[in-house]
C-alpha cells in the first residue's frame, strides 16, 4: 500500500485521505490537531500514514485509549505497530526511552499486521505504562 499523504496536500486534504470519509475518524483527527498544533500535527498525520492507521481502525484506537486525545497521540507514536506489516517503531519524544531500555522493546515487538497493542494489554489497566518515564 502506497502512502495517503502526498508532498502539497493541504491539512484538510491529508485529514480527509488519512479519515478515509470517515466523519468520526476525521473528528478524532481533528481533536488531535487542537492538542498537537502545526507542524507536529502534520507530522503526527504522516506518522499515522506510515504505521498504516487509516478510517474506522483511528476510531477503534481512539475507544481503547479511553477517548483520551494525549493517550491516543502516544499510543500511536509509542506503541502502534504498523498495521500492515506488524513491524513496531517508536517515533517522537519517547524513542530515546526505547534504545536505553531493552526490556520495552521487547514488552512491544508483537509483529502480527492489524495488531493494536491496546488489544493485548488495554490502556485502562493499572499495569499500562502511559507515558513511559
Amino acid at each position: 500500500m502506497q502512502n495517503q499523504i502526498r508532498p502539497g496536500m493541504s491539512s484538510q486534504a491529508c485529514i480527509d485521505a488519512i479519515s478515509g470519509g470517515d466523519r468520526e475518524a476525521g473528528a478524532v483527527l481533528l481533536e488531535c490537531n487542537m492538542e498537537c498544533g502545526g507542524n507536529a500535527f502534520e507530522i503526527f498525520l504522516t506518522i499515522l500514514d506510515s504505521k498504516r492507521l487509516y478510517g474506522s481502525r483511528i476510531c477503534e484506537l481512539y475507544e481503547l485509549c479511553g477517548k483520551d486525545v494525549k493517550r491516543f497521540i502516544y499510543h500511536v507514536k509509542t506503541e502502534l505497530p504498523n498495521q500492515e506489516t506488524g513491524k513496531w517503531g517508536v517515533t517522537g519524544e519517547y524513542a530515546m526511552q526505547f534504545l536505553r531500555r531493552p526490556e520495552l522493546r521487547a514488552a512491544r515487538q508483537f509483529g502480527r499486521p492489524n495488531s493494536f497493542w491496546a488489544l493485548e494489554h488495554p490502556p485502562t489497566k493499572a499495569d499500562y505504562e502511559y507515558p513511559i518515564i
